[in-house]
């Protein structure tokens, strides 16, 4: 478990070094989607490093609620990315997969949020 627990904490710190790469790098739209999606995978990777580190149910319910805040939304920030790096941002049928994204994600988030069972 020792070993999990130090790839995973340098994982962590791979994240916020790539997040401070992006941070860094040249403003444009798709820069700042690639930055929520970098920062998203990274509040995923610290809540499996904090899940990994509890030692309560509590403990680990609260990193997994942690954990879905960056899953649910690294997806959509990169599927924006993309979107903008090709210029498919008036395809209706990109929008729509868009917006059903949103629409699961803050479902799904609002389910772990409230049941605690």
């Amino acid at each position: 478990m020792n070993v999990m627990i130090v790839i995973h904490g340098i994982c962590v710190i791979v994240c916020m070094i790539l997040v401070m790469i992006v941070l860094n790098s040249k403003t444009s739209e798709a820069q700042k989607w690639l930055l929520a999606g970098t920062a998203f995978v990274m509040v995923n990777a610290v809540g499996y490093f904090f899940e990994l580190q509890s030692t309560t149910v509590e403990g680990m319910r609260i990193s997994v609620k942690i954990q879905y805040v960056g899953a649910c939304f690294c997806l959509l920030c990169f599927l924006c990315f993309a979107d903008v790096y090709n210029n498919h941002i008036n395809q209706k049928l990109i929008n729509g997969i868009k917006a059903f994204y949103v629409v699961n994600n803050l479902l799904i988030l609002s389910l772990v949020f409230t049941f605690e069972h």
